[in-house]
């Protein structure tokens, strides 16, 4: 509780918004259906991930592996278990994915062409919906950010072909996380205060 009297969670507050939403559209059936839905994008977004990482690759190859990891995720016990109650697990995966396929896209667009930034935008904001949803996922920034830098459709001796992208990321990926700053500051005393219990996991061991 903090000096208020109030007594707000200790999860992170993006799985949530999420229900809320659901309920928002559905009503209480919002609430049970929203966080399977999700699992449902997580596994096509999956699919997705598939097709760009292998995208060098014939049809059949990146249809066959893809269908073969979206099978092998769809069938695990642990994701299905997930699926059970309302847990944040899925919008995680989803968002954590989905910055993956983004960054992806990226880096393989032409450079100097307004896609690639949208990408990069694209990125930062599933980025940050990743963080909102578990604050660990924070830690994803440092492959993105490395990603950026190593990019293959880096200039040589042009600042301007990385820090563009590294700006954009950031950009999108600081006005997403806003309301969950705000809220944390409001309710938590900081900016840097955090609600969750799982910043012990975010230790270097």
């Amino acid at each position: 509780r903090n000096d208020l009297g109030d007594c707000p969670s200790v999860w992170a507050t993006g799985a949530s918004a999420l229900l809320a939403a659901g309920y928002l559209l559905l009503g209480e059936v919002g609430l049970y259906v929203t966080t399977p839905v999700v699992a449902l994008l997580a596994l096509a977004a999956t699919w997705a991930l598939v097709q760009e990482a292998l995208r060098g690759e014939p049809r059949g190859v990146r249809y066959g592996v893809a269908g073969l990891a979206v099978a092998l995720l769809a069938s695990s016990p642990e994701h299905v278990d997930r699926l059970l109650v309302p847990m944040a697990d899925a919008a995680a995966q989803l968002f954590t994915v989905l910055t993956l396929v983004f960054v992806l896209r990226a880096m393989r667009s032409r450079r100097g062409r307004w896609p690639a930034i949208s990408w990069w935008l694209l990125a930062g904001a599933s980025f940050a919906w990743a963080y909102w949803v578990r604050h660990t996922q924070l830690l994803l920034a440092l492959p993105v950010l490395l990603a950026v830098v190593l990019s293959p459709t880096r200039a040589a001796g042009r600042l301007r072909s990385w820090e563009l992208p590294a700006v954009a990321f950031s950009a999108a990926a600081l006005v997403f996380a806003l309301p969950d700053i705000a809220y944390r500051w409001r309710w938590f005393g900081g900016p840097l205060a955090t609600e969750t219990t799982e910043l012990p996991l975010m230790a270097l061991r």
